[in-house]
């Protein structure tokens, strides 16, 4: 065994390694992050200094990434096509930017030195190739990944948190969680020269984290030491909707990718809780299993149903979203026409109170597409099973299908194959 926590098989005869675990973290899980192009590729961050990244197909850490910048608070994805990089913020005042994958995976792409204490949270646009972080140092910094094209410092009246940028198409905005209990909204158009939109004032306690609305346009939620996560409209802040539950202070925020008025949150009392902002707000469901503080949540938009969380208690666990909405996901299995039957809405209908639950995010849109063009009823039975369930035997499912119904064996490697294809190697 080694101090990293992974186990290994050593062969003394052969002088080599037959077998070696790479295990979990050792310390608490700050972060928790879905690559942005690849569902089933699951970053997280620790106070053990690491970063790993786990397969979420086999439920396993594939690879360990060691900044050497002491903890780890944060990870952030890019959104571009053959960029291998992963960015992390931490406690030694450096975002630093790892190679993940490729063949410099491991080492260390870039350091970025803006700030001057404890980097807290970095984020990565989707539509930018830009970045921002903040810290201990009461700065907001924008930059570019080579922070030579782009270096912009946006001050605030004393730490801050969170920072996330808006995920709506059309919108170029971006969101701080500061100490002194404010959400500050800034539109980043022009990234170098980034305007104050709003200051979203309500919360009692440090404003710790932001989550923008994936489907709805200028929403944004806020946790914080208050206790409460808040939703807010940037454009009418003073009739947010308080959701109140949690007996201790509130870290994690994640929306669903498709229902659009499900947020998720996570909170120092180890609980993560499941929220419709619809109207006054409501807790529908309370999770209860995580042992201490829950300081991260992540979904993937290609599939929205499955959900994970990292905690003080040095876990990683995935949850099931449909559980949440279940005639939503009987429909979708035995509809055939998803538009007509009610499945997928327009965003404006789908968060009216009491309107029954549907799907109107952008991944959804593309299944309808993807449904339409299918050969038969088994493809498209497996188009609906890729997007609607957790990942875990699903690509062995596939393939066993795949060899029943095709002329082909399909020997892909998997922990279940069909005996056809078994059946047609040993006898070739």
């Amino acid at each position: 065994s080694a101090v990293d926590g992974s186990v290994g098989v050593y062969n003394l005869k052969l002088k080599r390694w037959d077998h070696v675990m790479v295990l979990g973290h050792c310390e608490t899980i700050f972060a928790c992050e879905f690559k942005a192009l690849d569902k089933d590729v699951l970053a997280t961050g620790s106070f053990d200094g690491t970063i790993k990244l786990w397969n979420v197909n086999k439920m396993e850490a594939i690879d360990t990434l060691k900044p050497a910048a002491g903890v780890v608070y944060s990870v952030a994805w890019p959104n571009t096509p053959g960029d291998t990089r992963i960015a992390c913020s931490t406690s030694h005042g450096k975002v630093v930017f790892m190679h993940a994958s490729g063949p410099k995976k491991g080492s260390v792409a870039a350091l970025v030195s803006n700030h001057t204490g404890l980097v807290y949270k970095v984020a990565w646009s989707s539509k930018m190739d830009i970045l921002a972080s903040v810290g201990q140092d009461e700065a907001c910094w924008l930059f570019t990944p080579d922070n030579t094209t782009l270096k912009v410092k946006i001050k605030h009246p004393a730490p801050v948190f969170g920072v996330e940028f808006s995920q709506v198409e059309g919108e170029r905005l971006l969101a701080t969680a500061c100490e002194d209990a404010v959400v500050r909204i800034y539109d980043v158009e022009r990234p170098e020269l980034p305007r104050p939109v709003a200051e979203l004032i309500g919360h009692v306690g440090k404003a710790f984290g932001v989550a923008w609305s994936p489907i709805l346009k200028s929403t944004v939620a806020s946790s914080s030491d208050d206790h409460t996560a808040r939703v807010w409209n940037i454009h009418s802040p003073g009739k947010h909707v308080v959701l109140q539950g949690h007996l201790e202070k509130v870290r994690a925020l994640a929306w669903h990718h498709e229902v659009a008025y499900l947020l998720l949150s996570g909170s120092w009392d180890g609980c993560i809780r499941v929220w419709d902002v619809r109207g006054a707000g409501s807790c529908v469901r309370v999770v209860l299993d995580h042992h201490a503080d829950v300081y991260g949540l992540s979904s993937h938009r290609e599939r929205p149903f499955l959900f994970a969380s990292s905690s003080r208690d040095t876990t990683l666990r995935f949850w099931r979203a449909d559980v949440v909405t279940p005639d939503l996901m009987i429909r979708a299995i035995v509809t055939e026409d998803w538009v007509r039957g009610g499945v997928v809405g327009v965003p404006d209908e789908c968060v009216r109170v009491e309107t029954r639950a549907a799907m109107c995010g952008e991944e959804s849109a593309r299944v309808v597409k993807r449904m339409s063009e299918c050969r038969d009823k088994v493809e498209r039975a497996l188009t609906l099973a890729q997007f609607l369930l957790p990942p875990d035997g699903l690509e062995e499912l596939c393939n066993v299908v795949r060899s029943m119904v095709g002329k082909v064996p399909n020997m892909t490697p998997g922990r279940v194959v069909h005996g056809s294809s078994v059946a047609g190697v040993l006898l070739a």
